[in-house]
């Protein structure tokens, strides 16, 4: 509430409804986290906005220029210290410049010299953080609460986008290796084999794999 008492943080927040529901529309997850990328950078009037999305244990974004990637280390500088699930506040950088911690070989990005920053880590459900946005350089003013509302508001959506984006890779890893069962036992039949026949096969072969394993988890 406090951060929205003032005009130009209420149309900050109407524009981010805005970009959300044109993002929300999309189906792609990969664009939809694209579009909310650069819907944020908008909305802030910022010179950059990077996604740092985790992957093991490092955060991974996508440079705006290169299109290379960009690799953090959990832990170093100031993505991957947000991206330490025991850090769950914004952190705004000011003035970039008189900051100790600042390390330009960490913290630094391509065709950019960053004045001031703002970093927002956004959880999931069990506490862990999955994303860190990288605002770089607002144009207008410092950051201001507003600003870590209106992250904090499109990071859940980008969240929701990359989780969207994780069940479709494991959906379609399903489906492979279903077919390529399916392949398998479908050499082992007549050509004139029902399709009944191939399926039930498949999935009893599919019970005893689930069943050893199940045993080597157990121990038994």
């Amino acid at each position: 509430v406090e951060a929205l008492r003032n005009e130009g943080s209420l149309s900050k927040m109407l524009e981010c409804n805005r970009r959300l529901r044109d993002c929300v529309a999309l189906a792609d997850p990969a664009e939809r986290l694209h579009q909310i990328s650069q819907g944020l950078k908008r909305v802030i009037v910022a010179e950059r906005v990077n996604v740092f999305v985790r992957s093991g244990q490092a955060m991974v974004a996508s440079d705006e220029l290169t299109g290379q990637d960009i690799v953090i280390p959990i832990g170093q500088g100031y993505v991957g210290r947000c991206g330490n699930s025991e850090n769950r506040s914004a952190v705004i950088m000011g003035n970039i410049n008189k900051d100790s911690l600042f390390r330009p070989s960490v913290d630094g990005r391509s065709d950019i010299q960053i004045q001031h920053a703002l970093y927002v880590p956004v959880l999931n459900h069990s506490g862990q953080t999955m994303l860190v946005i990288e605002v770089l350089n607002k144009i207008s003013a410092p950051f201001d609460p507003s600003d870590v509302l209106v992250t904090e508001i499109m990071g859940a959506n980008a969240l929701d986008a990359v989780e969207s984006q994780s069940e479709h890779v494991h959906l379609e890893e399903a489906r492979r290796q279903a077919l390529q069962l399916l392949t398998s036992v479908q050499y082992l039949y007549p050509v004139n084999s029902d399709a009944d026949s191939i399926l039930n096969s498949a999935v009893t072969q599919m019970a005893h794999v689930l069943k050893a394993k199940a045993r080597i988890y157990l121990g038994i």
